[in-house]
């Protein structure tokens, strides 16, 4: 799939989410076997990311094959200050995308959410 993809311009991504693939360890496999430059990670925020509340042992592990990231609530408890700190310090500039409840006020919820993104991504 990875050489298919890069033929046709267009990134195979593993959404590391559900089931075993949500564990940092089963992605990383996967990857390994992929071996090729074309196939990457979207990163999905999950609770199985983060142990002794810190995502660095799997951001540092899920970190060569990561193209996309999920971020959900940012309220939510989950270290992403630290997961955007250790972003930028990897040099990673690619899109965090949100996924959050719907809102009955899309637009001003989407303000509060950014300079909230804005805050975290401080480091």
């Amino acid at each position: 799939m990875g050489e298919f993809g890069y033929v046709h311009g267009v990134e195979i991504w593993l959404e590391v989410h559900g089931g075993p693939t949500q564990v940092p360890e089963v992605a990383a496999e996967i990857m390994r076997a992929t071996k090729h430059q074309n196939v990457g990670l979207c990163w999905n925020s999950n609770p199985t990311d983060v142990a002794n509340g810190s995502v660095k042992a799997a951001f540092d592990l899920l970190r060569p094959w990561l193209k996309s990231c999920h971020i959900n609530e940012l309220v939510s408890g989950y270290p992403y200050r630290e997961l955007f700190a250790l972003m930028k310090k990897s040099g990673y500039d690619r899109w965090t995308l949100c996924e959050c409840a719907e809102s009955k006020e899309p637009a001003r919820f989407l303000k509060y959410y950014r300079a909230l993104w804005m805050e975290l991504q401080r480091g």
